[in-house]
């Protein structure tokens, strides 16, 4: 299991067992989320480039394979859950998803390609998404500037600062480290809601995980076994989604975001024993 695999298990149990110091990261949520972001960038610089193929797949098994199954169960969810599903359905993909790719034998360039320009359109596509989907109270000028901060700032930043190949790891797992903190603060903040609503919150857990392994099968068969798509089909950046839901949606919504994201972590540490590259 990766580091950073580890540290996202480690920062779960704690946001259970030892909440409080999560719950006081929770203003500081979208600026440790714009490290992990700002890392993950310049341990790829090397690897931005125009992959046409990468978009592609990334509209494809990203938006329209993972977007839209999440939507479509938003149609049978109960207000608080159908929130949370939307908000994480619009988000971009994670930050640690070119690593993913790397490890698994996929094309880490092509998803950095993707990644850049996913975060970009984000800036216009989540807040009309939101208002779109969501409904008119929803503040999109508040989604805009938190956006902004957690992908734009980091993306220009990022492209004058050049390091050594051979710290490119190192790079990768500070910016773990920092997406770890903002996942310990989710879980932090949700813990209440998910121990109150303990039976609820396991039916949606089994729910979720059943549609996220059958999409993600469909995805890798359709794509002629590209586990990139495998990825694509899981991984969207839970801490995005949960920042802006925190923001203005209810504490439910933000309880589902990060049982999402967790699902996601434990089925990319057991789906990764059959896709890493050997």
């Amino acid at each position: 299991m990766s580091l950073f695999r580890k540290l996202l298990l480690i920062a779960a149990i704690l946001g259970f067992f030892l909440p409080w110091p999560g719950v006081l990261l929770k203003e500081y949520l979208a600026p440790t989320l714009a490290i992990s972001i700002f890392f993950s960038l310049i341990a790829s610089n090397d690897e931005q480039r125009l992959a046409l193929d990468g978009v592609k797949n990334g509209l494809i098994y990203n938006y329209g394979f993972n977007s839209g199954s999440l939507i479509l169960l938003s149609l049978f969810a109960p207000s608080g859950i159908k929130e949370g599903l939307i908000m994480y359905a619009i988000a971009p993909p994670s930050a640690g998803t070119s690593a993913i790719s790397a490890q698994w034998g996929g094309d880490p360039k092509g998803v950095v390609a993707f990644q850049i320009l996913s975060y970009i359109a984000s800036i216009v596509f989540m807040p009309i998404a939101a208002l779109l989907l969501l409904g008119s109270s929803i503040d999109a000028t508040i989604i805009a500037v938190q956006l902004i901060i957690i992908f734009v700032i980091p993306l220009i930043v990022s492209r004058f600062v050049k390091i050594d190949k051979k710290k490119k790891g190192l790079m990768l797992e500070i910016s773990g480290v920092f997406l770890a903190l903002s996942f310990y603060s989710v879980i932090s903040i949700s813990s209440s809601w998910i121990v109150a609503n303990i039976s609820e919150v396991a039916a949606w857990t089994f729910l979720m995980c059943a549609i996220t392994c059958v999409v993600s099968y469909i995805a890798y068969r359709a794509s002629g076994k590209k586990p990139d798509a495998v990825i694509y089909a899981m991984e969207k950046n839970g801490g995005a989604a949960a920042a802006m839901a925190i923001i203005v949606l209810s504490e439910t919504s933000v309880g589902i975001i990060s049982i999402k994201a967790l699902i996601n972590a434990l089925l990319i540490v057991i789906i990764g024993k059959f896709l890493v590259k050997k």
